[in-house]
C-alpha cells in the first residue's frame, strides 16, 4: 500500500473507533450485559473483506475493512466497559501501575479478580501500599465506589474506585514479568547513586518514572514544553535499540531479530506500557518485522501500521491524550520535518547536519502537537522550541547513560559502596543540571504564546515569508515584520489588578509607581505584590502561577499553616522568587513568619489587613488606601 492509502487506513480505524463508541456507549452499569450481535457482525464482515482485499490487492477495500473492524472492536469494548458494584470489597488485586504519593496518601491503579481496573487509594495509616510495585498482587479490604466515565477514565479502563481500609498478604510478580522488573530494579539502583534532588528526573528520563518529581519542576517543564522528555517515546526506544545492537550483533540473522524484539518488549514492560510507550514500541516492532520479511520499512509506513494495530487491539486508545500526542509528534516529524529541512540553509549538503537535524525534528514535532495541545490545554509557549533544542541532547545523554553506565553504577553501588558508583554518574548529573537550568531560564523569558487569533495571524504571516521567493524580498520583510508584531502581542503581561488563581489563591500586584518591595521592606510601608493562599489550596495553584508567569512575589500569606500548606509553600518557592511568607501563630511552615497581631500590607490600589482569627488561621481583608 502507498503512504496515501496508509494515511486513509489510519483515518478509517480512528473514525471507526469513535463511531463504535458513539453507537454502543450506553453500557456502563454494574450488571453484566451480553455483547450484542451488531458489533460482532461488523468484526466478521471486516475480517472477510480484509482477507479478500489482501488476496485481490485492493487497498481501498483494506481501508473499508479496517474501518469495520475498528467499529466492531470499539462496540465490543464499550459493551464490556461495566462499572463495579458499589459496596464493601475483600479480595486480591493486582497493581497495574506503580503506587505514587497523593494528597491524602498513596494512589495506584489495580485489576480486580474479574479483570476490571479500578483506581486504588490508601491513607497515610496504610503505608504498605507505597512499598509495592506494578505487577505485584495484594489482598485488600476496603470499599468500592463509582467513578465518572470520563475520557481519561476510559483511556485507563478504570471502572471504579477502591478505598483501602486494610492491606494483607502480597504476592510477587508473575514469572514472565520478572525480566522487566529486573531492568527497572537496576535502573533504580543506578538512581540511588545520585544526589536526592536528581533521582526523580533521572528515572523519568530513562524509564518514564516521574512519580516523585517535584510539583514545581513538573510545572516548569510543562510551561516550557519539556515535559515530554519524561514520557518514554520513540527517542527512548531508539536508544534501547542502539544499546542492544552491540549485544546481539554477533548472533545469527533470526537470533538478532528475536533478541531485538525481546529487548523492546522487556523495555516496554519496564516502562509500564503507557500509551506513548505502546506507540513507540509498536512502531519499532513493525519496522523490525518489515525488515525481517524484506518489506519496505519507511517511518510513515511503520507508524501507520503500528497505530492501526494498536487501535484495533485497544479502541480506548483514541481517548488517551498521551497516545494522541505521541502519534501527532511522530507524524509531524515524518511529514512536516522533511518540508522544513528543504527550506533550511545548506539543504542537501553533507555539512551542517549537527544543527539541521535537531531543528527539523523539533519543529516537526511542535507542528504536529501544537494544534492538539492548544485545543486541549490552551496556548503553548513559543519558547518551547529553543528549550527543546537546548535540552534535547542532554536528555538523550541521560537516557543512554542510564541504560549503560548507570546500570554499572547500580551494580557497583551494591558491591563496593557508593563512592566509585557515584563518580560514574557525574555526567548524568551534569546533563540533568543543564536540563533543569534550561527549563528555569526559559520559564522566565518573555515568550509569545501560540493559540489565539493573534498567534494564528502571526503564523500565517511567517509562513508566507518562508515561502515567498527571492524576487519578492520586500513582501518577505513585510510579512516578517507583521508576524513579529503579532507575536509580540501574545507575550503574557503582568496583571495590573487582583486576579483569582485556580487552586485556591488570589494575587495582588504591586502598583506600577514606586516599584515592588522586598522581604526586608515589608514593614516600612512599601507597596508590594502579595499572594494569598486559601486554607483549601492545592497543587493547581503552582500551575496557575507558572501559567500566568507570576514568578516574583514579595509576600505570600497562608491562611492556614498545616503540613499541606508547608508542602505547597515549598512547591511555590520552587517556581517563584518569594520574599516573605506570613503564617498563623502555630504554623508548621519552614521559614514562615508568625503573624501575632493585625498587619497591613500596601498593594496596588489598596491595603490588605492580615489578622489571626485563631492560633491556626489567618484572615485577609481589604481596606481603602490611607
Amino acid at each position: 500500500m502507498s503512504e496515501r492509502w496508509l494515511a486513509l487506513m489510519v483515518a478509517a480505524v480512528w473514525i471507526g473507533a469513535v463511531l463504535g463508541r458513539a453507537a454502543w456507549s450506553a453500557q456502563s452499569t454494574a450488571a453484566p450485559a451480553p455483547v450484542t450481535i451488531e458489533p460482532v457482525l461488523s468484526i466478521a464482515v471486516g475480517v472477510m473483506m480484509l482477507m479478500l482485499a489482501l488476496t485481490w490487492r485492493r487497498p481501498g477495500i483494506v481501508v473499508v475493512a479496517v474501518g469495520l473492524l475498528a467499529l466492531g472492536r470499539s462496540g465490543v469494548a464499550e459493551q464490556r466497559y461495566q462499572a463495579v458494584s458499589v459496596g464493601s470489597h475483600s479480595g486480591w488485586v493486582r497493581l497495574v501501575t506503580d503506587p505514587e504519593p497523593g494528597r491524602f496518601g498513596t494512589i495506584a491503579e489495580a485489576a480486580l479478580a474479574d479483570g476490571r481496573r479500578v483506581s486504588v487509594s490508601a491513607g497515610f495509616d496504610q503505608p504498605g501500599l507505597a512499598s509495592l510495585q506494578a505487577g505485584e498482587s495484594v489482598h485488600v479490604t476496603g470499599r468500592l465506589r463509582s467513578i465518572d466515565p470520563t475520557e481519561w477514565a476510559r483511556s485507563r479502563h478504570l471502572t471504579g474506585r477502591l478505598s483501602i481500609d486494610e492491606l494483607g498478604a502480597s504476592r510477587d510478580v508473575r514469572w514472565w514479568e520478572r525480566p522487566a522488573q529486573g531492568l527497572r530494579a537496576v535502573v533504580n539502583s543506578g538512581a540511588d547513586q545520585l544526589p536526592t534532588r536528581w533521582r526523580a528526573l533521572y528515572t523519568g528520563l530513562v524509564i518514564g518514572d516521574d512519580r516523585f518529581q517535584s510539583k514545581g519542576q513538573q510545572a516548569r517543564f510543562r510551561a516550557v514544553g519539556l515535559s515530554h522528555l519524561l514520557a518514554v517515546s520513540g527517542q527512548n526506544v531508539a536508544f534501547v535499540l542502539a544499546v542492544a545492537e552491540p549485544l546481539v550483533n554477533r548472533r545469527g540473522w533470526w537470533s538478532r531479530r528475536l533478541a531485538t524484539v525481546l529487548a523492546l518488549v522487556v523495555f516496554a514492560m519496564a516502562t509500564r506500557l503507557e500509551p506513548s510507550v505502546l506507540r513507540a514500541t509498536g512502531t519499532a516492532l513493525t519496522s523490525v518485522v518489515a525488515l525481517s520479511s524484506g518489506a519496505r520499512a519507511s517511518g510513515v509506513r511503520a507508524l501507520a501500521l503500528a497505530a492501526t494495530a494498536l487501535v484495533l487491539i485497544d479502541p480506548f486508545l483514541v481517548s488517551s491524550v498521551g497516545f494522541r500526542l505521541s502519534l501527532a509528534a511522530s507524524a509531524g516529524i515524518l511529514l512536516v520535518g522533511p518540508l522544513i529541512e528543504e527550506r533550511l540553509p545548506g539543504a542537501g549538503s553533507s555539512t551542517g547536519g549537527w544543527w539541521r537535524t535537531p531543528l527539523t525534528v523539533t519543529l516537526g514535532a511542535q507542528a504536529g502537537v501544537t494544534p492538539l495541545l492548544v485545543s486541549l490545554f490552551g496556548p503553548v509557549a513559543l519558547v518551547s522550541i529553543p528549550a527543546n533544542l537546548l535540552a534535547g541532547w542532554a536528555a538523550g545523554l541521560v537516557m543512554t547513560w542510564g541504560l549503560t553506565a548507570g546500570v554499572l553504577a547500580g551494580v557497583l553501588g551494591r558491591l563496593v559502596g557508593d563512592g566509585l558508583a557515584g563518580v560514574l554518574q557525574w555526567p548524568a548529573v551534569a546533563a540533568m543540571w543543564w536540563i533543569d537550568t534550561v527549563a528555569s531560564v526559559a520559564l522566565r523569558m518573555p515568550s509569545p504564546m501560540i493559540g489565539g487569533g493573534a498567534s494564528l495571524v502571526a503564523m500565517l504571516a511567517l509562513a508566507a515569508a518562508w515561502f515567498v521567493g527571492p524576487a519578492l524580498r520586500p513582501a518577505r520583510w513585510a510579512c516578517l515584520a507583521a508576524g513579529g508584531v503579532m507575536l509580540a502581542v501574545t507575550v503574557p503581561r503582568q496583571p495590573t489588578s487582583p486576579v483569582d488563581l485556580e487552586g485556591g489563591g488570589r494575587f495582588w500586584p504591586a502598583a506600577n509607581k514606586g516599584g515592588a518591595g522586598s522581604a526586608a521592606q515589608v514593614d516600612d510601608g512599601s507597596i508590594v505584590s502579595v499572594l494569598v493562599v486559601s486554607a483549601g489550596a492545592d497543587d493547581r495553584l503552582v500551575d496557575a502561577l507558572v501559567e500566568r508567569r507570576l514568578l516574583s512575589i514579595d509576600v505570600v500569606v497562608l491562611e492556614s499553616g498545616n503540613r499541606t500548606m508547608s508542602s505547597l509553600t515549598t512547591e511555590l518557592t520552587d517556581v517563584a522568587t518569594v520574599g516573605l511568607v506570613l503564617a498563623p501563630p502555630l504554623h508548621r511552615v519552614v521559614g514562615g513568619r508568625r503573624v501575632q497581631s493585625a498587619t497591613d500590607l500596601r498593594v496596588g490600589g489598596g491595603v490588605l489587613v492580615i489578622r489571626p482569627v485563631s492560633k491556626e488561621r489567618l484572615e485577609v481583608a481589604t481596606a481603602a488606601p490611607p
